[in-house]
């Protein structure tokens, strides 16, 4: 397309239109998919929304199809361009447009990274974080993804308020109370209203109604005293009631189950420890963060402890604030994005996950079928990494399993993907919800299953979309 990549020169200039082969190739594929690899015929890497419009605008004039990029690394294939056609990489729109502290949000571009909103500690507040996102993660993706955070409050599990989207018409919408703009209610910064609330829309939608160019998001002021807890098991069992009583008296701030596995890989520092911690750490760890804010932190963690320690005075599990020695290392993996290379590429080079919500008394069926179903295959539950994220204060959880493989290993790559796809469809018909179904292979299960879900997200994609050039093929198989 020498003669549209002339336009495009012209659009954003030279340097901002990429058509070389070995960088076009960084973009066919991702870090964990089994989906093929396809080649996009550029990428182009706007910085403003009037640049934005103008890709729209060339795209629907040459019916060439558009997929979103924002991160430095990417999972799950949503971002490789199932139809080929353009890449529009905005890591370059990567400003942190306001903060404010009083109201605790921040307003950001897509391409602001983890790393970068981590900047807003200096000022004494703190992002909402997933699980040791990586560092080049950016965080606008994560929330529009919908990626499980570690305080499971229900104020913060949509911490998306308001957002602006050029929407495949090239028409640009804000949401929430940014679309009354310049009302001085625009101040106030609400999800909701007028009318329908539009953010749950693009939420999920990998980019296929419309590319976000900047939203307003939840944060939080940075905690001035913190006390960790554990209670740890071998046995899954021993924790579910534990972490229904903490949810229930609305207890603390981050808390999670996870894995020896999953643990070993996160606290690791080179991947030869990996092993030696595994055989330190219990085979199942729930974790919970006491905090204190500004005023009087002494006092709320004091009062919490004491509710903590009585409530689980019936259970089997015991709490502790020592884990193997390494309780130092949980607080900092709980409060920043993960340095370096991201921590599930660590043991073996590559990971597929499978991630679901179900609810907390489940999961132990979940786990024992999914420890039956592997090893029947002939890959082994020892070798498979959990982690358990109790959502709007333990009303569901995020499930989440992740196999480790050496995709340059043949064999092994072979018997994931046996063993994925097996799980994916027995995981399915217990019940489990997937939010997110990430990957051709379970979209096409998830969507196949759900024809009047499948009916209508076709019909919403042709309302939003009408020429079909927004990532197409992504939203429903």
């Amino acid at each position: 397309m020498p003669m549209e990549i002339q336009e495009l020169e012209k659009i954003l200039g030279k340097n901002r239109v990429i058509s070389t082969p070995s960088v076009l190739k960084l973009y066919s594929s991702d870090k964990s998919s089994f989906d093929p690899d396809r080649t996009p015929a550029c990428v182009l890497k706007p910085r403003n929304v009037s640049e934005i419009q103008n890709i729209i605008k060339f795209s629907t004039k040459h019916r060439k199809p558009l997929t979103p990029s924002s991160s430095g690394v990417h999972f799950y294939g949503r971002t490789i361009p199932a139809d080929g056609g353009i890449v529009v990489d905005l890591s370059e729109m990567n400003r942190i447009v306001k903060i404010d502290a009083r109201n605790k949000n921040v307003t950001v571009e897509p391409g602001v990274t983890f790393s970068q909103l981590e900047s807003i500690k200096e000022q004494g507040l703190i992002p909402l974080f997933p699980l040791c996102p990586p560092q080049e993660k950016s965080a606008l993706t994560s929330y529009l993804e919908r990626e499980p955070l570690l305080i499971p409050k229900l104020e913060y599990y949509d911490p998306i308020l308001t957002m602006e989207v050029v929407l495949p018409t090239g028409e640009i919408l804000r949401t929430g109370s940014a679309a009354v703009t310049p009302s001085k209610f625009a101040e106030y910064v609400v999800p909701f209203g007028p009318g329908l609330n539009w953010n749950q829309f693009f939420q999920g939608a990998q980019g296929t109604l419309g590319i976000v160019t900047s939203a307003t998001i939840k944060i939080e002021h940075l905690p001035q005293l913190d006390k960790l807890y554990f209670l740890t098991s071998n046995s899954l069992e021993d924790l579910i009631d534990p972490l229904y009583t903490v949810q229930r008296w609305l207890l603390g701030r981050e808390c999670l189950i996870i894995n020896g596995l999953n643990l070993a890989m996160i606290l690791a520092s080179h991947n030869s420890e990996i092993e030696k911690l595994r055989q330190k750490l219990p085979q199942w760890t729930l974790i919970l963060c006491l905090s204190g804010g500004v005023k009087l932190p002494e006092d709320k963690i004091k009062q919490e402890e004491e509710d903590f320690l009585d409530g689980l005075k019936e259970f089997k599990a015991k709490p502790s604030t020592t884990l193997a020695g390494l309780e130092k290392s949980i607080l900092p993996m709980l409060r920043q994005s993960y340095k370096g290379q991201h921590w599930k590429l660590g043991w073996k080079g590559d990971f597929q996950d499978i991630l679901f919500i179900t609810t907390l008394d489940k999961t132990s069926d979940f786990i024992r079928a999914v420890g039956d179903t592997s090893s029947d295959i002939g890959y082994p539950l020892g070798e498979i990494g959990c982690y358990i994220q109790p959502l709007v204060r333990g009303g569901a959880c995020h499930l989440e399993f992740t196999l480790f493989y050496d995709s340059l290993n043949k064999k092994q790559r072979q018997m994931v993907k046996k063993t994925y796809e097996k799980l994916v469809e027995v995981l399915f018909d217990m019940g489990a919800f997937y939010s997110r179904p990430y990957g051709s292979f379970l979209s096409g299960i998830t969507y196949e299953r759900n024809q009047a879900y499948s009916r209508v997200l076709k019909e919403i994609k042709e309302i939003f979309d009408p020429n079909n050039i927004m990532n197409p093929g992504r939203l429903c198989f």
